[in-house]
């Protein structure tokens, strides 16, 4: 009778599991058919906020479903019976399937919101991006569902086999597209900064707001793939070479050496790819260092033809330039000339001069004012070279040194003293100051003065003069020779001697004259009186 009893249980048991499994059936079926009328809702509207509520309408309907088939899989395992265990495993694959067609309606919902990404316009991208956004984090959450499923079929010591080979299939076909999308985007992204660089700056605002439409692409693409390369490594799927893509895209080293195989296979694609690049690029480089070479090497030498051409035409009996200016004019060819070589060699290699210059503009500016005092004396050097005060081997005095210039740059002067120091002088203190050039003129007036006692001869003294002056070779006829008495002095009748030498005679006729002088004093009797005082003393004690 007891087991009577209990096959009745079991029977009524079993019809009411079997009432409970067509009811999950029911269910899977009405809320796939409501899920698919929200989807189509989700894909064709133009409302972001309609989106975001169809969206959690599906996962709110997916999440209780799923809970729904979870207390059925668990009341059949908890049953321990057979057939119980069975239907539960029916329920399982009955989600299976359902998940298979819900994630393949939303690849083609992805592969669509592409197409209509290409296709949109400026203002309708970031309403299509936000749809990527949407999709993609759906997808991905369909993955974790299928991922469950299939554990939980394992749990029941189903063979899964089968069932893991067609989910790695998908992620792995669902990987390359995502990794094609990506690899797409990113090159649409090079091609439109290289169309930038080459576009004046009022034309690139519609290249910038597509550059930013394919950049937001990018980072959505990777995001997706990211999750989706922690769903392999937990399935145990081989997620190295999208790793690898991630790197190169966004530079992360946490994705190249998550593992050692990441690590391993990023460095190979690396290689790989330095090997195509220089298979692709190596000709063209090197062609390009040849000509630039060869341009270069053309722009020296003709540089110093340049250079010879102007030295020479300086140099000519006819220029009446200064040294200072024939050096600059020389110097300033000769860079000039391999400066515009330079640069035409750089545009001939494919490099972009505009940037180039504007930045030398700008750091010219900047350079200016840190730079003031130099860009004075700068000035004061063209100055200079414009009016000539002074020539290279004249003697000066100027900014309180007196000297042979020694050499001129358009920044400063060098000036060797007679005591053979040198100074180097700012052209600025040196043109604001006053210039005295000593070695200017070719002739020069030797001015000297001679004082004799007050007893001596004035006449006799006077011929004694003239006769020195006249018998000395260096002194010139014309411009005549002025001998004066020139004052009385305290001590000393002082007659003054002005002949004219030659420039470079000056000093040698000086010293000659004064040499002379002395000995012809003495040899004729004439004296040179020095300073004296007579001290009268008188008596007054009477």
């Amino acid at each position: 009778m007891s087991r009577l009893v209990g096959c009745i249980f079991v029977l009524l048991a079993c019809q009411g599991w079997a009432v409970e499994l067509e009811a999950v059936q029911t269910d899977l079926g009405q809320v796939e058919q409501q899920i698919s009328q929200w989807e189509g809702e989700w894909d064709s509207s133009q409302s972001e906020f309609h989106r975001q509520l169809l969206q959690q309408q599906i996962i709110d309907a997916a999440t209780a479903l799923g809970e729904r088939l979870d207390r059925f899989v668990a009341q059949g395992v908890a049953s321990h019976t057979l057939e119980q265990t069975d239907w539960a495993v029916t329920i399982l694959f009955a989600e299976s399937q359902y998940l298979q067609r819900r994630l393949k309606n939303a690849s083609l919902a992805i592969r669509g919101a592409y197409e209509r990404y290409e296709l949109a316009t400026t203002e309708q991208e970031l309403l299509v991006w936000v749809s990527f956004n949407d999709m993609f984090a759906y997808l991905n959450w369909l993955l974790l569902q299928r991922a469950d499923n299939i554990q939980s079929l394992g749990q029941l010591n189903v063979d899964t086999d089968k069932e893991q080979r067609s989910f790695a299939q998908e992620l792995d076909q669902y990987a390359r597209y995502l990794s094609l999308a990506i690899r797409s985007s990113a090159h649409q992204q090079e091609i439109l900064n290289r169309e930038m660089k080459r576009l004046p700056a009022e034309q690139r605002t519609e290249l910038k707001a597509r550059l930013e439409g394919h950049a937001r692409l990018v980072r959505t693409g990777v995001d997706s793939l990211r999750d989706l390369v922690k769903i392999m490594a937990s399935m145990g799927l081989d997620p190295t070479p999208f790793n690898e893509l991630i790197f190169k895209t966004t530079g992360d080293l946490v994705e190249a050496v998550s593992s050692w195989g990441a690590a391993k296979t990023v460095l190979k694609g690396l290689l790989e790819e330095m090997q195509l690049w220089a298979q692709d690029n190596l000709n063209g480089i090197l062609s390009r260092l040849m000509v630039f070479a060869l341009i270069l090497g053309a722009a020296v030498l003709f540089a110093r033809f340049c250079r010879h051409l102007v030295e020479k035409a300086v140099h000519h009996e006819r220029s009446k330039l200064s040294s200072l200016v024939q050096d600059f004019l020389v110097g300033i060819t000769g860079r000039l000339v391999f400066v515009i070589g330079l640069l035409w060699a750089l545009a001939q290699v494919g490099l972009d001069l505009t940037p180039l210059l504007t930045g030398l503009g700008v750091a010219g500016i900047v350079i200016g004012f840190a730079l003031q005092d130099t860009l004075s004396n700068f000035a004061s050097g063209v100055m200079i070279l414009i009016y000539r005060p002074f020539d290279v081997g004249d003697y000066v005095e100027a900014a309180g040194v007196a000297g042979k210039v020694g050499k001129m740059s358009l920044v400063n002067t060098t000036i060797r003293t007679f005591d053979n120091q040198v100074f180097v002088v700012p052209n600025a203190k040196i043109w604001t100051d006053t210039i005295k050039n000593i070695t200017a003129e070719r002739v020069r007036r030797v001015d000297m003065e001679f004082g004799i006692a007050y007893e001596d001869d004035l006449e006799h003294a006077e011929q004694v003069l003239t006769g020195i002056v006249a018998a000395h070779p260096l002194i010139l006829a014309t411009p005549e020779t002025t001998i004066k008495l020139h004052r009385l002095g305290d001590s000393s009748v002082d007659f003054i001697v002005r002949p004219w030498v030659k420039t470079e005679d000056y000093w040698e006729v000086y010293w000659d004259i004064t040499r002379t002088v002395k000995l012809r004093f003495d040899a004729e009797g004439l004296s040179i009186p020095y300073p004296q005082r007579q001290l009268h003393l008188t008596d007054n004690s009477e």
